[in-house]
């Protein structure tokens, strides 16, 4: 186990990103950064049978990247809720586990959140909750600077990076297209929730 990781919040995390929470005592969310383009905070990968499939939220347009993370906001000139929703439901509809989770999870895109940040945490607690993971968590009271946290692992975690540094910390499991594209790591903890059930975190730890 490492000591406290600091770390920023993902849009429903991919499974290395729940690695290194579950590795460490207790874990900082940075909630005083500048909002990061072209990261998790507001995109995450599904299966399908072709392969990965992104989903990203869309937000109300601005300078995000000079932003506060908490001020950012969600847009919805678009109808992504619906989107995201059927994207999910045609990805893990017929998963082992999806009628167990799928109705709690669907509320989510049935409500309007109006800030990005808000968003992610509903998310987080939820898979908490109904993953049993006991996450020991506090909010940073302060930006945090880069080089004073002994095990900061902000921006450790993004799109732009084919491998991921905690990606040995998962286990491979049994995905629904997994025959069709082999198996596919990282990907949202969505995926293993639903193909997994109560055992993903043993797949994770």
């Amino acid at each position: 186990m490492q000591d406290e990781l600091l770390i920023e919040l993902h849009y429903l995390g991919s499974t290395a990103y729940y690695g290194a929470l579950l590795n460490a005592q207790q874990i900082c969310i940075e909630g005083h950064e500048h909002y990061s383009k072209g990261s998790y905070r507001n995109r995450m990968h599904i299966a399908t049978p072709q392969g990965k499939m992104r989903l990203s939220i869309p937000l109300i347009k601005g300078k995000n990247s000079q932003m506060p993370v908490r001020d950012v906001q969600i847009a919805y000139d678009e109808n992504w809720q619906l989107q995201h929703w059927r994207g999910i439901l045609a990805a893990y509809g017929k998963s082992p586990f999806f009628e167990f989770y799928g109705d709690e999870l669907q509320v989510f895109y049935e409500r309007k959140e109006k800030y990005l940040f808000d968003w992610n945490w509903s998310l987080f607690e939820w898979i908490n909750e109904t993953m049993n993971l006991e996450l020991v968590c506090r909010m940073s009271e302060e930006y945090i600077k880069s080089g004073v946290h002994e095990n900061d692992k902000r921006d450790q975690f993004t799109p732009k990076l084919k491998t991921q540094s905690s990606s040995s910390n998962v286990k491979p499991y049994g995905q629904v297209f997994e025959d069709k594209t082999g198996f596919l790591p990282n990907l949202s903890i969505l995926d293993m929730l639903f193909c997994t059930g109560p055992e993903a975190v043993l797949y994770i730890q």
